[in-house]
């Protein structure tokens, strides 16, 4: 009886520690989303420019992939349909500043947070100049301290492979990349994954942790992408949240405590 209660403690502290609760934000419904834009999304006036929600079938030419009609121009996979968040020459002329985007995620209670992001680029961007290109992805904490997430980047001296819903490739110069904070390798993107056999595509998933505690969590996107055969976008931010033990597991833990002493002292 003894042990029966000591692993009926046990497994009510596992289980409720163990919980996570995730946000997902996917583009499918941003009226569920919590966020500030500025300039406004899908606000672009040339059919050439892009900055907000878009598909397959939608979004400036070079945003999707065009090997259908003999092209190896784009970014978006034709087997994938949903909707995603793109910017292509995000300066111009609607607006002479880099385009911002801010989301507002409740993590009040959370003990740890990590965070990930499907991305991908296509063309050749500049490194320095006058249409330089940069894509940051920061936070910050009940408005505290702006740390860095995704600090992106052309690389003049480097090359990246794009792949064509048809099987064909292409190599460009001076793509976007970003240092790996765990590893401190370089990681170029490109246009994402393609299985011509599976007809399935989309874009890589890449993933950080997210230091600190408190109640909201800031990411904010600020992205410079000075040219019409410049593309970047992103899709399923998910923010993964452990939270700290509640209630249930604290009077947990304080039974297991208990029947451990009672066991030692009745043993």
């Amino acid at each position: 009886m003894k042990n029966t209660l000591l692993v009926s403690a046990f497994t009510s502290l596992a289980i409720t520690t163990a919980a996570n609760a995730d946000v997902l934000i996917d583009f499918s419904d941003m009226s569920n989303v919590s966020y500030t834009a500025s300039p406004a999304l899908n606000s672009f006036t040339s059919n050439f420019d892009a900055w907000g929600v878009y598909n397959f079938a939608s979004g400036a030419p070079r945003m999707s992939d065009q090997s259908a009609t003999g092209g190896t121009v784009g970014l978006i996979s034709s087997y994938d349909n949903n909707p995603f968040f793109g910017i292509v020459d995000s300066i111009n002329n609607d607006t002479t500043q880099p385009p911002t985007i801010e989301f507002a995620i409740d993590i009040s209670g959370a003990e740890s947070i990590s965070f990930s992001i499907d991305m991908g680029a296509y063309g050749g961007f500049e490194e320095s100049g006058s249409s330089f290109d940069y894509v940051k992805w920061q936070y910050n904490i009940d408005g505290g301290t702006t740390k860095t997430l995704f600090d992106i980047k052309p690389i003049d001296e480097e090359s990246a492979t794009y792949y064509f819903d048809n099987g064909s490739t292409v190599d460009i110069g001076s793509p976007l990349s970003f240092i790996d904070s765990e590893t401190g390798e370089t990681v170029i993107l490109n246009n994402g994954y393609r299985n011509i056999s599976e007809q399935t595509g989309g874009l890589n998933t890449y993933k950080t942790d997210i230091e600190g505690t408190g109640e909201t969590l800031y990411i904010q996107l600020i992205a410079r992408v000075d040219g019409s055969k410049e593309v970047y976008a992103f899709d399923n931010l998910e923010v993964t949240v452990a939270p700290e033990p509640g209630s249930t597991s604290l009077a947990s833990l304080a039974l297991l405590l208990m029947l451990t002493r009672r066991q030692h002292k009745t043993a």
